[in-house]
């Protein structure tokens, strides 16, 4: 029938990742299905299929504690299953997922009724698909080094937390965590995006390079788009206690436009509120007062007062996730009412910890290198080798 197929058995239950990242691709997936242009692998760690054909596809469904396996290929069509809830596929021709090429090993697991798909490579690899998306590739090199630093700490830190580890997956493909994006496969050819020679030099040239708050911890280290000329700590931004994000002034991003203004009525902020808030029947939205953190222009919190005396209080970043990034786009604003109607006015963008991205390309058109840059939105941290010492592999928690 033009296939070959192999099942082994093998002594191992789980799946074994070492030290590879392990990245969210996509969750809630409907029947995910794939197309191979060569010879793929299908293991759940108790039996193996292997697959030797050129030009298929495969799609694939969990019943029953097995993998339902269904093969189409121009000429004939096939079905197998085996055992086991964690599937891993790998090939060594790529793996055509959606419009999108998965050059890693990829996995399959079903959780609460969804189809999760997780991508396993290492370190540069997934370098490769973050920070072109968190920094223009056509930024001055120096401050790709930085960021390419930032992320791959931030990584490090996530791959080595041991609540982490507890998890399917060490980071989310979004602003969650970092924007993580694939390379799209070009129809007619299979040629995929190349990656951008900054990038590149950025990479090669910091590799291995982590940022350290304490001997032994990794910093978690934070970044964002503007800071509008100062940045802030974790402990105020989310409550964190961690000296990841030790505020600093910034005099390379003060100067920047960055001002934005978003309008609310009433009735549209009351209905967002109560997405995260519980009110007694009745209750009718009447004042929004900001709260400013001591010596900073940044809100804390907002206030925010109802008829039937009822009193509520929202940390600044929690409010920026319910009334959207987009709109409240920092937490530096005031905030004026106007009949039914409150008016937040800004500037900067992004939750201010940590490393400004705009104030480190600032710095670099200045001749600054990335020792100097990570120097000043990390003032506490020290710059060293992730492999320098292996007692820094273990796992760590936050300080």
């Amino acid at each position: 029938m033009g296939i070959l197929l192999s099942i082994l058995i093998s002594m191992a239950v789980s799946p074994a990742f070492g030290e590879a990242v392990r990245v969210l691709l996509e969750q809630d997936v409907k029947a995910p299905q794939f197309y191979f242009l060569g010879p793929a692998e299908f293991s759940t760690g108790l039996q193996k299929v292997a697959i030797y054909e050129s030009q298929y596809h495969v799609s694939a469904e969990f019943k029953n504690q097995h993998w339902i396996l269904k093969i189409k290929t121009s000429y004939f069509q096939d079905q197998y299953k085996i055992r086991g809830e964690f599937l891993s596929i790998s090939s060594l021709s790529g793996i055509q997922w959606k419009d999108r090429n998965l050059d890693f090993k990829t996995h399959l697991v079903l959780r609460e009724q969804q189809y999760h798909v997780l991508g396993e490579m290492d370190m540069n690899r997934y370098l490769q698909g973050v920070i072109p998306h968190e920094m223009p590739a056509s930024w001055p090199l120096e401050s790709l080094k930085a960021q390419a630093v930032a992320s791959r700490s931030y990584a490090y830190w996530k791959m080595r937390s041991k609540q982490q580890k507890q998890k399917l997956y060490d980071l989310k493909p979004s602003v969650m965590d970092q924007v993580f994006e694939l390379p799209r496969w070009v129809p007619g050819n299979g040629q995929r995006n190349s990656i951008a020679p900054n990038v590149v030099e950025a990479l090669r040239t910091t590799d291995g390079e982590v940022l350290f708050e304490k001997p032994k911890a990794i910093l978690k280290a934070y970044f964002h788009s503007d800071c509008g000329g100062s940045t802030t700590t974790a402990q105020e931004a989310w409550g964190e206690n961690s000296t990841a994000g030790t505020a600093v002034r910034d005099p390379y991003c003060e100067n920047r436009e960055s001002q934005w203004r978003a309008a609310w009525s009433k009735e549209k902020i009351q209905s967002r509120l109560l997405q995260k808030l519980v009110l007694p029947p009745g209750s009718s939205l009447k004042e929004v007062i900001s709260r400013t953190a001591a010596n900073s222009e940044r809100v804390e919190a907002v206030d925010f007062l109802f008829t039937q005396g009822v009193f509520k209080r929202v940390r600044a970043e929690d409010l920026r996730q319910l009334l959207g990034y987009d709109k409240i786009k920092s937490t530096t604003f005031t905030i004026a009412k106007n009949n039914n109607e409150w008016t937040f006015s800004g500037r900067g963008f992004g939750h201010g910890v940590g490393m400004c991205q705009y104030g480190a390309r600032a710095m670099a058109q200045r001749g600054m290198g990335y020792r100097q840059i990570l120097t000043h939105y990390y003032p506490k941290s020290a710059l060293r080798g992730i492999e320098s010492d292996s007692v820094l592999l273990s796992a760590i928690e936050p300080y």
